[in-house]
């Protein structure tokens, strides 16, 4: 086996290395990998309450049934780990068979550490300055020129740790010793996780040469690897290896048509492994209280919509199901009109109730376990009407208890519905071949009269706000904004600005296409429609 041998004297094989192997996770590991993502991913959470809400989001209607995949990249010729424990010094998730010899000196270690909540999809930064002393009194930095507390073989071994319910330190001592000829006690070497991510399957629309298929997509997201273990490769390995697992994964008659994910790290890294960067838009607008004054400084209405706002009425969870299910009949209805487009491959992942209420679950148990409140307003509406509502989903995400320290809480709006729009849109694809007419969906003009529209929106979005305000989120953020949104946001605040994001969540897409005729190469004229945040995972 070809390895390489770290500045912390760990012997590690390199990323070509033909014994690494992508595979699911013992419980034992997939706690250690929680733990160590958590430094950086749990924001306002103790690391107890992160790992809780991990297993929490694992049991939810969407990710139920094996529909959540956990993957470590490994050693293969290594033993799975069955626990971890907490390193009694640095309170690290380690394994609890590292080959550690009773000779051998414990180090010192000196922390500063500043975790930030990163979303998942990222490789996350090191945030973590850390001096660890040997027993020869060196300082031993990890690949970057930064130490840090990470443990290797000779680190003294703590307590075992499986249970995520508590942070109290289990009362049980690792004991996997054995002794070799000389006397020395020593423990079975464990594999190490070299990297980590989840993929989570989702239900996906694909609409080629005038028929629409209904196909499985793979989200993928927590990809993750340790401070002391970069520089190495593992996570292009990994992608690598990924890329190859998920076109059969899940896939009934391997029909898995694609995969998504939301890189963090720019545009460059996953486009090298495959995954395609689109169009990651969003616009924003501050809470009710600022924005009332942010609107009016830049010439707006936003204290004299009075009117407007009384035309919408919140959505609670209950609302939820049958409007999704509306909500996917309209895309149907759209992508078979898509369908007969030439030359087009479009695509949509379905915005179904499971995946609101996966959104949901999280923000639930955050706002449960931080602010002991219910988050019950889901997302408003405008209009009964079948056919003629306007409505919006959304979700508020946490990196701390107020937005004080970082900025990082937003509402995000998952989803913004029209239904006369979409109705529209479809049919001005009837005549769009001939007169040239772009719809407003994807394409950004409709020939619809918007005026009516736009108001129902900003009725939406003044909800928005006063729950954003209510909440203490720094803004209400939209995603890839259709010219609708765009113009109705700037009803509420004329100078707001549609950010073309170039570093953090970026929508990218791996086309498969199994199990469909034509389409198995890459599709030149590929659009993702309905691209918002409901999909990121």
């Amino acid at each position: 086996m070809s390895n390489t041998t770290t500045q912390q004297g760990l012997n590690l094989p390199k990323r070509d290395s033909p014994s690494l192997k992508l595979v699911h996770p013992t419980e034992g590991e997939k706690l250690l990998t929680w733990r160590a993502n958590g430094a950086y991913w749990r924001g306002a959470l103790s690391m107890d309450a992160y790992c809780r809400r991990e297993e929490h989001l694992a049991t939810q209607p969407l990710t139920r049934h094996g529909a959540m995949t956990y993957w470590v990249l490994v050693d293969g010729e290594e033993e799975p780990q069955t626990a971890t424990i907490e390193d009694e010094k640095t309170g690290e998730a380690v394994p609890a068979t590292n080959t550690t010899s009773s000779n051998t000196k414990e180090p010192t270690t000196s922390t500063s550490t500043t975790p930030i909540a990163i979303p998942n999809g990222n490789i996350a930064p090191n945030t973590t300055s850390t001096t660890t002393t040997t027993s020869n009194g060196n300082i031993t930095p990890d690949e970057n020129g930064h130490t840090n507390t990470t443990p290797n073989n000779g680190t003294n071994i703590g307590t075992i740790n499986t249970n995520t319910q508590t942070n109290t330190k289990a009362n049980t001592k690792a004991e996997a010793k054995t002794s070799d000829t000389t006397g020395t006690s020593t423990q079975t070497k464990a594999r190490t996780v070299l990297s980590s991510c989840e993929t989570l399957r989702k239900r996906a629309l694909v609409a080629h040469d005038n028929k629409v298929e209904d196909v499985v997509a793979q989200g993928v997201g927590s990809v993750f690897c340790q401070p002391h273990l970069r520089g190495h490769g593992y996570s292009s390995r990994m992608m690598d290896e990924l890329a190859r697992k998920l076109t059969t994964h899940h896939g009934e008659s391997g029909k898995c048509a694609f995969t998504v994910l939301f890189s963090d790290i720019g545009k460059k890294f996953y486009a090298k492994h495959g995954w395609h960067p689109f169009d990651s838009t969003h616009i924003a607008l501050p809470p009710a209280a600022a924005g009332a004054g942010a609107g009016a400084a830049n010439g707006g209405a936003a204290n004299g919509h009075a009117k407007v706002r009384g035309l919408a009425r919140p959505l609670y969870a209950n609302d939820l199901a049958e409007l999704c299910e509306a909500d996917e009949r309209l895309i149907r209805r759209y992508l078979t009109a898509k369908a007969s487009v030439p030359g087009k491959v479009h695509v949509a992942l379905v915005p179904d109730v499971d995946t609101m209420q996966w959104h949901h679950s999280r923000e639930e148990f955050i706002a449960e376990e931080l602010f002991k409140r219910d988050p019950a307003i889901k997302g408003a509406i405008v209009g009964d009407e079948p056919g003629k509502r306007v409505w919006c989903i959304w979700t508020r995400t946490w990196a701390s208890k107020d937005d004080v320290e970082d900025g990082g809480n937003v509402m995000q709006i998952l989803r913004i519905v029209a239904e006369e729009h979409v109705l529209a849109s479809c049919n001005d694809l009837a005549v769009s071949h001939h007169h040239g007419v772009v719809d407003g969906v994807d394409g950004r003009q409709s020939t619809a009269d918007s005026s009516h529209l736009e108001e129902a929106i900003v009725a939406l979005l003044l909800m928005a706000q006063d729950e954003a305000n209510k909440w203490n989120m720094k803004e209400v953020n939209i995603w890839n904004p259709t010219d609708l949104v765009v113009r109705a946001t700037r009803r509420i605040l004329p100078s707001a600005e549609v950010i073309d994001r170039e570093s953090e969540s970026i929508t990218s897409l791996m086309w498969y296409g199994n199990g469909l005729d034509g389409v198995k190469e890459y599709p030149k004229n590929l659009v993702w429609v309905g691209n918002e945040k409901y999909g990121w995972c």
